[in-house]
C-alpha cells in the first residue's frame, strides 16, 4: 500500500469542521471553509508528492546514464562506476522517505484531531478508516499477527538490511579486502558491538550457499556442541522452532535459559538469502525482530538485538571471496530486570567465563562478544569446509 495514503480522502464530508479554531458554522460559509480547509492540506500533500516524484525520476536518471558510462569501461572501473549509482540511489531513496515522512506527519496530525473528535461518536466509521490504512510496524521491526500482512512484515525487514549490505562493506572494510581479516570493535552504537570477518574458502559458490542456510538453521546446537567440546562447565538450556517462508527464507524463535534457570534470551530471527544474478554472489542476511505479536516474548525475558550478513562471491571455479559482518547490541532487558543482571547475561554468552566475571562497561560486553564471534567463525567456517 502507497505509505501516502490520503487521509483526508477516507474522511466523510461531514468531518472537516474539526480543522476550525472557531465554534462551527453553518449554511453556505460551513461549505467555504470546508473546501478552503481541504485544499489548503490537499495542496500541501500534492507539493510533497511531487517532490517524491522528481526524486524518482532523478533516480532513474541517475540509472540509465550509469548504464550508459559503464559500457566500454574496464571491469574495475564499471565496478566502482556501479557502486557510485547504488550509493546515490540510496541517498535519493532517503530523501525520497523524508518526503514521505513529512507528508505522513503532516496527514496524522490531521487524522489524530479527527478520531478525537468522533471515535466516541462514530466507532464504526473509526474501524473502515483504520482498515484500510498500511501497517508499517515491520519498520521498528515488530511483526503482526495477520498472515499476509505477516509474510510481507518479514520480506519488507529482510528486503531493507539487504540494502545496505554494499554500504556496511564500503564502510566497514569489506569492500575489496587485500588480506585476511577477522576483527571485533565498539561500534557507534552505544553498548553495541561489531564483527567483520573475510577470508578465502576453498568452495564453489553453489554449494557453500545452501551448506551456510544449513547452518544457519541449526546454528545454536553447533555452538552448544563446540561449547561442550571446549570443556563449557554448564551447557545452555535452548529450545528452537523454525518457521519456512519460502526456499530461501526462515523465520526462528529460540529461547536461550542460563544454567542458573534465572535468566533467558529470545531471539526471533529472520534469515532470507540472496542472489545477485548479474556478478553470481550471494548474500545472506539476518535481522531479529524485536516485538512479535503473533508469538509473544515472554515478559521475564531479555529480547536479542541483532543483525549481519553472510556474502559468497565467487574467484575461480574452486574458491569464493567469504565476509562476514556482525552487529550485536546487548539485548534488550525485560522491564523488572535490575542491571547488575547483565553480568549473567555475558557468562550466558561465554559459559566458559570464570564465576567472579563481572560486567566492565562497554569493553567488557565488546570482549565477550570477541570471544563468541571468533569461536563462532572459526566454526562455521571449518562446518562449511565439511559440507
Amino acid at each position: 500500500m502507497d505509505p501516502l495514503v490520503d487521509l483526508l480522502e477516507l474522511l466523510p464530508e461531514d468531518s472537516l469542521c474539526f480543522l476550525d479554531d472557531q465554534e462551527p458554522i453553518s449554511g453556505e460559509n460551513l461549505q467555504r471553509t470546508k473546501r478552503r480547509k481541504r485544499v489548503q492540506m490537499k495542496a500541501m500533500l500534492d507539493s510533497l508528492r511531487d517532490e517524491r516524484n522528481q526524486l524518482e525520476n532523478e533516480l532513474a536518471k541517475l540509472q540509465h546514464e550509469s548504464a550508459i558510462k559503464i559500457q566500454g569501461l574496464s571491469d574495475d572501473d564499471a565496478m566502482w562506476e556501479r557502486v557510485a549509482m547504488n550509493q546515490k540511489a540510496l541517498k535519493l531513496k532517503a530523501q525520497r522517505e523524508n518526503d514521505e515522512l513529512r507528508a505522513w506527519i503532516t496527514e496524522q496530525t490531521i487524522y489524530r484531531d479527527y478520531l478525537e473528535k468522533t471515535l466516541l461518536k462514530r466507532p464504526r466509521l473509526i474501524t473502515n478508516i483504520m482498515d484500510k490504512l498500511g501497517d508499517d510496524r515491520w519498520k521498528s521491526l515488530v511483526l503482526g499477527t495477520s498472515g499476509d500482512e505477516r509474510i510481507a512484515a518479514i520480506h519488507a525487514i529482510a528486503d531493507r538490511q539487504y540494502e545496505n549490505v554494499e554500504t556496511e562493506m564500503i564502510t566497514k572494510g569489506l569492500f575489496q579486502p587485500t588480506c585476511d581479516v577477522l576483527n571485533v570493535r565498539l561500534a557507534s552504537k552505544v553498548c553495541t558491538a561489531e564483527g567483520v570477518r573475510y577470508t578465502v574458502l576453498k568452495a564453489k559458490i553453489d554449494e557453500v550457499a545452501q551448506a551456510a542456510m544449513e547452518v544457519l538453521r541449526n546454528r545454536q546446537s553447533i555452538l552448544k556442541r563446540e561449547a561442550m567440546n571446549r570443556g563449557a562447565k554448564a551447557s545452555l538450556d535452548a529450545k528452537k522452532q523454525v518457521f519456512h517462508i519460502d526456499d530461501d527464507t526462515f523465520y526462528s524463535r529460540e529461547v536461550v535459559t542460563h544454567p542458573n534457570g534465572n535468566m533467558k534470551v529470545t531471539t526471533s530471527m529472520i534469515t532470507k538469502k540472496y542472489l545477485d544474478i548479474l556478478t553470481g554472489n550471494v548474500c545472506i542476511i539476518w535481522r531479529s525482530v524485536l516485538s512479535d505479536e503473533g508469538l509473544p516474548h515472554d515478559p521475564d525475558s531479555f529480547v536479542n538485538d541483532e543483525y549481519g550478513w553472510l556474502h559468497f562471491a565467487p574467484k575461480d571455479a574452486d574458491h569464493v571471496h567469504y565476509k562476514v559482518y556482525l552487529n550485536s547490541s546487548t539485548p534488550i532487558p525485560p522491564t523488572a530486570t535490575a542491571m547488575d543482571q547483565l553480568s549473567d547475561l555475558v557468562r550466558m554468552i561465554d559459559l566458559s567465563s570464570a564465576e567472579n566475571n563481572q560486567l566492565l562497561g562497554q569493553n567488557a560486553f565488546v570482549d565477550t562478544v570477541r570471544n563468541a564471534f571468533t569461536r563462532a567463525t572459526t566454526l562455521f567456517e571449518s562446518e562449511l569446509n565439511a559440507k
